[in-house]
């Protein structure tokens, strides 16, 4: 955790103080989003095709049954 705040913060020694570099928080929750959202579909993705539903895209529902009519 200290890594990722030491990142975050310059230290600045005319002003003897810590700096937030708002650049660097940016592409840290940009980092995050993008590992959340590809994680989120890979194991949709992944729970979709071990559901049999590995048809995607064709139009065929996979069971040879009719839905809807």
């Amino acid at each position: 955790m200290d890594n990722i705040l030491t990142y975050c913060y310059h230290y600045d020694p005319q002003t003897n103080k810590h700096s937030l570099i708002v650049a660097r928080v940016v592409q840290l929750g940009g980092l995050v989003t993008l590992c959340s959202l590809g994680s989120f579909m890979f194991v949709m993705f992944r729970r979709d095709i071990h559901a049999g539903n590995g048809t995607a895209g064709s139009g065929a529902t996979g069971t040879g049954t009719k839905v809807n009519g």
